[in-house]
């Protein structure tokens, strides 16, 4: 049975990020943006960046409360950089993390945030 709702829960998060799948064709000097499509993509981000993300969200996720997506410097995009998690119901991004759940601190990041932010309100109004 756990086995079951594991699959059923991970296939709705799957569904879920699909829906902004296209923010990461937004074009920045310095970052890449990176939604992720497999379960072990939150875990390897919580191990890398020493948070939750790789496990504590599943849930909210599932139900379409919120989204998750990273943001990598294009000089090292296989490290993580800032986690970043949207809520739906707010319209935007509500949490922004570097390491050991520092606050994101980076002014560029924050601007490019704005933009990723407008682009996931347009892309769920379209999917409704």
């Amino acid at each position: 049975c756990e086995q079951q709702r594991d699959k059923e829960r991970n296939d709705k998060i799957r569904a879920i990020e699909e829906k902004i799948r296209s923010i990461t064709e937004i074009q920045s000097d310095d970052f890449v943006i990176i939604v992720p499509s497999e379960m072990d993509d939150f875990t390897k981000e919580g191990q890398m960046q020493n948070n939750c993300v790789g496990s504590y969200y599943h849930d909210s996720i599932a139900a379409g409360d919120n989204l998750i997506y990273f943001i990598r410097k294009k000089s090292s995009p296989n490290h993580s950089y800032i986690t970043n998690r949207y809520s739906i119901c707010c319209g935007k991004t509500v949490e922004t993390r570097m390491i050991n759940n520092r606050d994101n601190n980076d002014r560029k990041a924050h601007d490019l945030i704005d933009i990723i932010d407008e682009k996931i309100r347009e892309l769920l109004k379209a999917k409704e």
